[in-house]
């Protein structure tokens, strides 16, 4: 039902949502500890190869969240219109962090001789895999008989029914390239 205004009266009408998107993020500074062991096999005078596996711990710093991005819009008998969504939402969500997380992690890579074993160019790839959880939020999704609602109806504007943060579960997975000079002492 929608309130007409015009009419003073509640007018059966249909309505659907069209390419809704909603969007927040989230940003983390962490300070990183990380133990592993390297191995260097010498391929001849200016090559090696060189891999290390290890092991790295994540102690939180500081965590930000985003702003809520939402872009679509709502047909109302035909009329399309942008959506107008309050920067809120009807069951908000907590993000909190794990205290302490742990991942596993490997490279592999080539070390170029620049100068008489002392300096290196290096060039190298690597993989990191989380053991515990960084962050992970509650669910509180809104239901009708059509399943889970992301917006609710309102004459004026609609309602974000939860976050897009809530229901989150986030472990380290990551893969990396690196460049850069080695100086052995």
């Amino acid at each position: 039902l929608f309130y007409n205004e015009d009419k003073g009266y509640y007018d059966l009408v249909s309505l659907d949502y069209k390419d809704v998107i909603i969007s927040k993020s989230l940003s983390f500074r962490d300070l990183t500890v990380p133990l592993y062991f390297e191995i260097e096999h010498r391929v001849n005078k200016t090559f090696l190869i060189s891999w290390n596996i290890g092991a790295k711990a994540y102690l939180p710093l500081s965590t930000e969240t985003g702003d809520l991005l939402i872009a679509g819009t709502k047909r109302i008998d035909g009329q399309g219109q942008t959506i107008q969504v309050v920067d809120g939402f009807l069951n908000p969500t907590t993000v909190e962090r794990s205290d302490l997380s742990f991942s596993v992690m490997a490279n592999i890579g080539t070390d170029i001789n620049i100068v008489k074993n002392r300096l290196f160019a290096t060039i190298r790839a690597g993989y990191e895999h989380g053991l515990t959880n960084v962050v992970s939020t509650e669910a509180c999704p809104v239901h009708s008989d059509y399943g889970e609602l992301p917006l609710l109806y309102h004459t004026d504007s609609d309602i974000v029914c939860h976050s897009p943060l809530s229901d989150l579960t986030l472990k380290r997975q990551a893969v990396w390239f690196e460049l850069g000079i080695k100086v052995k002492m």
